[in-house]
């Protein structure tokens, strides 16, 4: 067998990822069922004697066993801290962070007040105000524990898994809470410190914005990044731009190396000086999963300079999927880390094939071959790393997009520009007097922000530029994948495998354009994942409104990613009940980018200097006071209240009532609906008669009671972290709800 710690380590991180993806009974019955696999395997001497088929067998179900034990060992023991309050103590082991108006720390917890309570784990907890507390100091409290939602797939319960936390929790924050000082400092302390410094020099150097762009490309940091940007990288499908891979520790890596020769050093010793390097950017970006696997590849290189042996890479891609996944029985609920194996698979695999083939187009041209060659080399490179990745994407997501490669030929070279620069500036910075060398690095990376931002905003633009696809189609076309790419295997074949990949391509298209053929005639109403409070949208035959824009300051961006999901790039109607502080400022940014053919806003909106001047936006806008109806593509009904805040929707017999935070007052005849869309924990519910009540709600607030609802008001769903919740009605009066 030619390459065993290739097949050893994608074996294991395959299983990992499908043990993950349909959960835990599922990992009973593969591990078994590879495990009779594998014992079959012994019997055939054709397959014995070539190793590889019970090698896989084993491995596939030693992997998923691995993963049903660590569910039970560590996290059935949790079960029992579900909705409890108790007092902890543990070392905040992260840099802590801010997201919606909450303060987020990542504790490591050795001390529960709780009888019979596990003593040890990982936990978030959240505040409403920052602690006065650093790194590794201790934290002592009261806290409200909960565990994180979702079920099987690629959900953020799975993503907390993978990093090691099992348990949330918010913080009584008007009892005792103690921060002391912490007594050791390991060695990850000074990494991280050193990271705020980098993080702290680099938004000095550059502008907020662009700061934010330079910071997040060059050490994956999210605080910062402008939100509008982040939507647009995942709406073309470049957001791993934004996340620490193997391209970044590669080039640093090569940076350094290339540093060291100038200065003369052995090759011998600037490799392991080079690995050292390596061992510091992993530390200082957080030992993230993706960088993890880069750098143990990288360091496998290095080492084969040192002892003088070229390595293989997929052996070593092998092994640093092996070493991860066998050191964390969660790992493959990243996705970045699943998106970087695949990326990286891509590269080695198809690049080279794909740019001989365009180097051979090159030879026929008479000019400008070397600006082509170049031009070939992007171009391979892009499609090979799209068309390992689309799997992944298309089935976490549920959307792909179809200018990836277009994307990333055109964004990651001067991503990676701003990277260099980014890295030269900072490090220059501390140089003392020659400190003045890095304003031209500064300069640089700023104006390749420019063009990130601003070229990843005009594709995201494209009409159709990202498709979405439902979910159990996606299963019929994975199930049609694999069983295709078996028959290919079975009598190998490049004729034969490229028939598979056609086929696939040929279900995919056909199952995609199906589903949005199917979507034609159905309403769809969604109600954003955008903290506390309602932003709502409508749209039906790519024709789009708004009826609410309440929520954190995230709710403008979840409104555009949801319509430029469904290509709409104008808005026939937008209504805003009332005028609170977040749906005013949301309110601006979406009058301002859609432009809506009607708009209504409050009269108290005359207070509101910034928004009563995006009214010259709208083709038609008014002022109203009490209630204002309007008859939308024939048969939506839409009725606001001003005074009262809240809108009812009527979609011919289908009823919703969506109540902002500031609701209240309800009139008799909307207190009877199927829909009671609601972003406050106190309200009318339990004086509401409704099939679905819906809170468009933080899970911390979530978590600390809901006092509106009561089972008779009808069956409770969530936004809570979870993703965007979307009703939707055919035209044959079906209704159906789910999570997109």
């Amino acid at each position: 067998m030619k390459r065993p710690l290739a097949l050893v380590g994608f074996t294991y991180l395959l299983a990992q990822a499908a043990a993950v993806f349909f959960g835990f009974s599922f990992g009973w019955y593969a591990a078994a069922f590879c495990g009779t696999l594998f014992l079959i395997s012994l019997l055939i001497p054709r397959l014995r004697k070539e190793k590889a088929a019970p090698l896989a067998c084993i491995t596939a179900a030693v992997s998923l066993g691995a993963f049903c034990l660590a569910q039970i060992n560590l996290l059935q023991p949790l079960d029992q801290l579900k909705d409890q309050d108790a007092v902890i103590s543990g070392v905040i082991c992260e840099i802590p962070y801010e997201s919606n108006q909450r303060y987020y720390y990542v504790v490591q917890v050795d001390r529960v007040e709780l009888e019979g309570a596990p003593q040890s784990m990982k936990l978030r907890m959240s505040t409403t105000h920052a602690l006065e507390g650093d790194v590794y100091d201790r934290v002592t409290g009261r806290v409200h524990l909960f565990l994180p939602e979702g079920g099987t797939g690629f959900t953020s319960s799975a993503y907390y898994q993978s990093k090691g936390i099992h348990m949330l929790s918010y913080l009584y924050e008007y009892e005792d809470v103690r921060v002391q000082p912490g007594t050791e400092k390991p060695f990850y302390y000074y990494a991280l410190k050193c990271r705020q410094s980098l993080i702290h020099t680099i938004r000095n150097l550059l502008p907020p914005e662009q700061a934010g762009i330079s910071a997040g490309i060059l050490l994956g940091e999210k605080q910062g990044m402008p939100e509008q940007v982040r939507a647009d990288f995942q709406e073309i499908g470049v957001s791993h731009l934004l996340s620490v891979s193997g391209l970044h520790v590669t080039i640093l890596t090569q940076c350094l190396f290339l540093l060291l020769g100038v200065l003369r050093i052995r090759k011998r010793a600037a490799g392991m000086l080079s690995i050292a390097g390596v061992l510091l950017f992993m530390a200082i970006t957080g030992f993230a999963p993706s960088v993890m696997r880069a750098g143990i590849m990288v360091i496998f290189t290095l080492l084969g300079i040192v002892i003088r042996k070229e390595p293989d890479t997929l052996n070593s891609l092998g092994t640093a999927a092996l070493v991860l996944t066998l050191c964390n029985p969660f790992a493959a609920g990243d996705i970045g880390l699943l998106l970087s194996f695949t990326a990286t698979l891509g590269l080695i695999l198809l690049s080279g094939k794909l740019k001989t083939r365009l180097y051979r187009m090159v030879k026929k041209i008479p000019f400008g071959k070397r600006l082509l060659r170049s031009f070939a080399s992007s171009l391979s490179g892009a499609l090979a790393v799209t068309l390992f990745t689309f799997p992944v994407i298309l089935l976490t997501f549920q959307e792909f997009s179809i200018i990836a490669p277009l994307s990333n030929f055109l964004l990651v070279v001067p991503a990676m520009a701003v990277m260099i620069c980014t890295a030269a500036a900072t490090l220059l910075s501390f140089t003392g007097v020659f400190s003045f060398l890095a304003m031209p690095f500064a300069l640089m990376a700023g104006i390749g922000s420019n063009y990130l931002k601003g070229c990843a905003s005009l594709l995201a633009r494209i009409p159709y530029c990202n498709q979405s696809a439902g979910q159990d189609f996606l299963y019929v076309w994975l199930a049609g994948t694999l069983l295709l790419l078996s028959v290919a295997l079975w009598k190998p074949g490049v004729r034969r495998v490229k028939t598979a990949a056609l086929l696939s391509g040929l279900l995919l298209f056909v199952g995609g354009l199906s589903y949005q053929l199917f979507q034609m005639d159905v309403v769809q109403i969604s109600v954003m994942d955008a903290g506390d409070g309602c932003a709502v949208t409508l749209n039906y035959r790519g024709r789009g409104a708004v009826v609410s824009c309440g929520g954190s300051r995230y709710a403008p961006i979840e409104i555009d990613r949801c319509l430029q999901k469904r290509n709409i790039r104008s808005l026939d109607y937008m209504v805003l009940p009332s005028t609170e502080q977040e749906a005013c400022n949301g309110a601006q940014t979406v009058i301002e980018r859609y432009r809506p053919k009607v708009l209504f806003l409050p009269e108290s909106a005359q207070q509101e200097e910034k928004l009563l001047g995006s009214m010259s936006e709208a083709g038609e806008a008014y002022l109203f006071k009490g209630q204002t109806q309007t008859c939308l593509w024939d048969f939506v009904f839409i009725c606001a209240d001003a005074d009262n805040g809240w809108v009812s929707v009527s979609i011919d017999d289908l009823e919703l009532v969506i109540v902002p935070k500031s609701g209240n007052r309800l009139p008799e005849q909307a207190r009877d609906c199927h829909f009671y869309i609601t972003g406050q924990p106190d309200g009318q519910g339990d004086w509401v008669s409704c099939d679905y009540m819906i809170f468009s709600l933080n899970r911390e607030t979530m978590a600390q009671g809901i006092r509106c609802y009561s089972p008779a008001s009808g069956t409770a769903l969530w936004t809570g972290s979870q993703g965007n919740l979307t009703i939707e009605r055919n035209s044959q009066g079906v209704v159906s709800i789910r999570r997109c």
